[in-house]
């Protein structure tokens, strides 16, 4: 399901006018833009300054259907499996998912206020079922990059999740990843 014209996550800048209340004004790279050439991802600790940061997205975002039971223990281990049968499944319903599209909007604000380069992930179509022989699933969403990259110095690590559903979330942040490892950063996806 389509929820019609998203409000994509623009990169808006919000300053004080001369009265202390909050205007907004267009400024910055569009979505996607990769890092600034020659820029490696870097962390080393959990309380330096954040300097970049990827947001995710929630287009796309659904429940899988019922067919993986990795997914169904991870989300809803304590329910009966006749309790689990009546949970929905499908998109999210569209006021989710505009509202949710709000909230990251004004997050991004907050981060750039800051002086913190902010990175959106490409949209990924969650919506194709895809398996082995042993098991099939359709995709959740790319609400949170960071649950699935782990930045450790210079290296980017894929993790694995333990959702099969989440398999194809991080394909949205080819292009930064890409960029980074041309920047010079070890990118390990396994």
């Amino acid at each position: 399901m389509e929820c019609g014209k998203h409000k994509e996550l623009s990169k808006v800048r919000p300053t004080l006018d001369k009265f202390g209340g909050l205007s907004l004004a267009a400024t910055g790279p569009a979505p996607g833009t990769p890092p600034r050439r020659g820029r490696k991802a870097s962390s080393c600790d959990e309380f330096s300054p954040l300097q970049e940061v990827v947001v995710g997205s929630p287009a796309s975002a659904r429940i899988p259907e019922a067919r993986d039971p990795s997914m169904w223990l991870n989300l809803y281990g304590d329910l009966p499996y006749g309790e689990r049968q009546r949970v929905s499944t499908g998109a999210f319903p569209c006021r989710i998912i505009e509202e949710t599209t709000e909230d990251i909007a004004t997050l991004i604000e907050t981060f750039e206020t800051l002086g913190i380069a902010v990175h959106h992930a490409e949209t990924v179509d969650h919506s194709h079922a895809f398996g082995t022989p042993d098991w099939t699933s359709d995709g959740f969403y790319s609400y949170c990059p960071r649950d699935l990259a782990l930045v450790i110095g210079d290296t980017i690590i894929e993790t694995p999740a333990a959702m099969r559903a989440r398999y194809f979330e991080l394909f949205g942040l080819k292009p930064l990843f890409t960029q980074y490892m041309i920047n010079g950063p070890w990118v390990r996806l396994f």
